[in-house]
Order: structure tokens, then C-alpha cells, then sequence
């Protein structure tokens, strides 16, 4: 694809993801329309539906997705470091703070479509395993793999329900010091290689 086209493929995706963001923020999730958001972006609903065919669910998923990779620090996890281990850990709490609406629009858009959230799982895995083979090392055995992904899971999952639903701690600094004890249990334990 030449420079220029992707360049302004690049710019509508931006500006699809910004207005689809104010909006959330402004009015939720429930009342954002594919012609809300081409009309604040200044493109056509066909151009919305051009880059994200499934419409607002594949933009909130997409959105997820960027922040996951603002989070991913496979080192972190490795167990050799709980300093790093904690920043990382603070650094999803603070996304997730910054991106509540978001977040909350994901948990709708997966619970409307289920194919949409299994398709962006085995994204997630080829991120990972892309991510694993570029530090090398111990290379991305399928074993490495789950192992990152399950505790990824499980941190992400506690800071959500945490969050969202019933503070599990009554600070966040206790939050991060259970995860960071139970990520390098589960190391110490084998459980994560």
C-alpha cells in the first residue's frame, strides 16, 4: 500500500477511535451510533463500516486492544523483578482508570458479540507469541504463552472487578501488592515459566 493511502488510512482509524471515545465518555456506549461517529470523524458511515465491519463493538474491541498493548510487558511477569512487576501492575490500574467508559463499552461490545471477543483472543496470542520471539531467550512455547496470558488474565480480571464492580482492597496500592505477591506465588509455584 503506498505511504500516502495508508497514511490516511491511519488518520480516519485515529479519528473513528477519538469521536467513538468522546462519545462514550459524553453519552455512553448504548447511544453511540456508527452516524454519530462518521459524522464527528467528517467521513461517511460507509468508510466507519470500511475499517471496522462489526461497527461499534469492533472500534470498542480495537480500543481494548491498543490498550493491551500499552500494558503488555511480558518482562514484568517473568518473575525477576517485583519492582517491575508492581509498575506494571500500576500502570493497568491507571489505564483502566483513565478508560472506565471504554472499558465498560468493551464489556458490552463482548457481551453482544461473542466471535468478536474470540477473534481478538487469538489476536492477543499471535501479539504475545510476536512480542516473546522478538526478546528471545526462552523463545514462545505454547507452555510461555498461556502461562503470560493466564496471569495477564487474572491481574486484568482483579483490577476490573476491583474497579468496576466491589473494591476487592480498600487502596489500590494493597490491590497491587496481593497481585504482585500472587503473580510471583504463581511463579515460584511453576505456574508461570
Amino acid at each position: 500500500m503506498p505511504k500516502r493511502f495508508r497514511r490516511d488510512k491511519d488518520e480516519k482509524i485515529r479519528k473513528i477511535y477519538g469521536v467513538f471515545s468522546e462519545l462514550v465518555e459524553a453519552i455512553g456506549y448504548e447511544r453511540v451510533t456508527t452516524s454519530r461517529i462518521a459524522e464527528g470523524a467528517g467521513i461517511s458511515v460507509g468508510i466507519v463500516y470500511h475499517y471496522f465491519p462489526e461497527g461499534k463493538p469492533a472500534i470498542a474491541a480495537g480500543l481494548y486492544e491498543r490498550n493491551f498493548m500499552r500494558v503488555m510487558n511480558l518482562e514484568a511477569f517473568d518473575g525477576s523483578d517485583p519492582g517491575r512487576l508492581e509498575t506494571q501492575i500500576r500502570d493497568h490500574i491507571r489505564i483502566h482508570r483513565e478508560n472506565m467508559e471504554l472499558y465498560r463499552a468493551f464489556d458490552h461490545a463482548i457481551l453482544t458479540n461473542r466471535d468478536l471477543f474470540q477473534s481478538l483472543k487469538r489476536e492477543r496470542r499471535e501479539m504475545v507469541e510476536a512480542r516473546m520471539e522478538q526478546l528471545g531467550g526462552q523463545g514462545a512455547s505454547e507452555e510461555r504463552i498461556e502461562a503470560y496470558l493466564t496471569a495477564y488474565n487474572v491481574v486484568d480480571a482483579v483490577i476490573h472487578r476491583h474497579l468496576f464492580v466491589d473494591p476487592v482492597f480498600q487502596t489500590d496500592e494493597e490491590l497491587v501488592a496481593f497481585l504482585t505477591k500472587l503473580i510471583k506465588s504463581a511463579h515460584a509455584q511453576d505456574f508461570i515459566r
